[in-house]
């Protein structure tokens, strides 16, 4: 992959959760955030290495002039 998202939270391995990977927008579009995640595949590690935990993508996008938030989740198929 090529960088890495806005956040990561990675649990230990042995921990039954997911491991979130999130990129932030702002005044964008949640879609432009999830593209970013995609197009860099920031989950590559996750993905091609050793984890079991299911991994979710989510962008997450402000808008400053109407002041709402966007938020798209997906998990990442093995």
């Amino acid at each position: 992959g090529k960088g890495s998202a806005d956040l990561i939270y990675a649990p230990k391995r042995n921990m039954n959760l997911p491991i979130l990977l999130i990129e932030f927008k702002y005044g964008q579009s949640a879609e432009e955030a999830m593209n970013q995640i995609k197009e860099k595949e920031y989950f590559s590690r996750y993905r091609d290495g050793d984890y079991p935990n299911d991994v979710l993508l989510i962008g997450i996008n402000y808008n400053p002039k109407t002041k709402d938030h966007q938020c798209l989740i997906e998990k990442l198929d093995k």
